[in-house]
This record gives C-alpha cells, sequence and structure tokens, in this order.
C-alpha cells in the first residue's frame, strides 16, 4: 500500500554500517558502509505534531518525514537533491492503517567550520 502522493514524493537516502566478524585466524575484519535510498515526503512539524514530541525537543528547522522505510533513533537522513541532513529523534506508527507507514521527527544537521 502507497500512501504518499507522488507529487510529494522525494528521494533520499541513509548509511548503516555491518556488524563486524572474525575470520578463521581471528583476525577482527571490520563492518562494511552501505548506502540505502528510499523515497517519502517531508514537511515541517505543526502545532499537532508537538502533542507526540517530548516537550521542548523541538526546534523551528524540524522536520517530519513520512515513509514506510524501517528507520532508527540517531539515523542520519539525506536528501538527495539538496543534500541537507536530518536526524531521526521521535517517530509515530499508524499501526491501525498501516504496520510500515511512520511519521518520523527529524533534525536538520547544522555542520560547524573549525
Amino acid at each position: 500500500m502507497d500512501l504518499i502522493l507522488n507529487r510529494f514524493k522525494k528521494d533520499f537516502e541513509y548509511k548503516e554500517i555491518t556488524e563486524g566478524s572474525y575470520n578463521n585466524n581471528g583476525d577482527y575484519i571490520p563492518g562494511i558502509e552501505i548506502t540505502f535510498s528510499f523515497k517519502g515526503a517531508m514537511l515541517p512539524i505543526n502545532e499537532k505534531d508537538m502533542q507526540y514530541l517530548p516537550d521542548g525537543f523541538y526546534g523551528i528547522s524540524d522536520q517530519k518525514l513520512y515513509t514506510s522505510v524501517a528507520l532508527r533513533d540517531n539515523t542520519k537522513i539525506k536528501d538527495i537533491v539538496t543534500e541537507e541532513e536530518y536526524t531521526i529523534y521521535a517517530f509515530k506508527g499508524y499501526n491501525i492503517i498501516n504496520q510500515t507507514f511512520k511519521r518520523y521527527f527529524m533534525k536538520k544537521v547544522v555542520k560547524v567550520n573549525g
């Protein structure tokens, strides 16, 4: 079931590092970084969203992301077009409508020079 209208979909990506392992000689082999691409709809948070967030935990640049992709807290999301990055800090599920569809709340990552 696709719950997002095509005109609102944007391309995003995130990275995960696989778990490392040991070879037969006992040498540690580090995990590898894998990039995943997905589609979602990003909108600014509004007053209604604030009831799902911890008090004082949101800012003016926070966004919400609607997608069916399972994401973890603290996952860094990148908007492929603008190259802006966001960090997931909370979510709300829509289990009655669809088991996998979620609204994620994100903070914009601001890079500091120096």
